[in-house]
């Protein structure tokens, strides 16, 4: 899928590097390269990659598991100096469709409180709020953790 200025690709295992060293870019407890090896290893799982077009810098990821009709979106990031411009929109939607083409009908997104930009984007986009709970008990997280969800027969 090409969109202005990026590409984006299913990743091959020589770029688990870069996806560790952009992971921790964008996360305050970034996963190494191994520990990406082990998801990806996990029946239904997939990354897609977000990669620039002329110098092919790695500007963002999805990273999905699908079990049954149902995915989770993982992990999801993008470069912090190339935020606000599509990316994530576009690895969320490659990620929608990669999923629904495996046999999802929906995809589970967690997302921690203290992440507004990503919070902004699923109020605004058909993905439905839901509180996560636990299994026992039926009582929020209290992690200050949501989860939300949409149909992946939308495009």
């Amino acid at each position: 899928m090409n969109q202005a200025g990026f590409r984006i690709h299913a990743l091959v295992p020589a770029e688990l590097d870069d996806l560790a060293r952009l992971h921790g870019e964008c996360f305050a407890e970034a996963w190494d390269a191994d520990a990406l090896a082990t998801l990806l290893a996990m029946p239904g799982a997939f990354a897609l990659l977000a990669q620039e077009e002329d110098k092919g810098a790695l500007l963002g990821f999805v990273m999905i598991r699908g079990a049954g009709d149902e995915a989770e979106i993982i992990t999801l990031g993008v470069d912090p100096g190339r935020r606000r411009r599509g990316l994530g929109r576009a690895l969320l939607a490659a990620g929608l469709s990669e999923a629904a083409a495996r046999g999802s009908a929906r995809l589970f997104l967690e997302v921690a409180a203290d992440n507004f930009a990503l919070s902004r984007y699923r109020l605004h986009r058909d993905w439905q709020a839901h509180r996560l709970l636990s299994q026992a008990g039926g009582q929020n997280d209290g992690a200050g953790h949501g989860a939300c969800s949409r149909d992946s027969r939308y495009d």
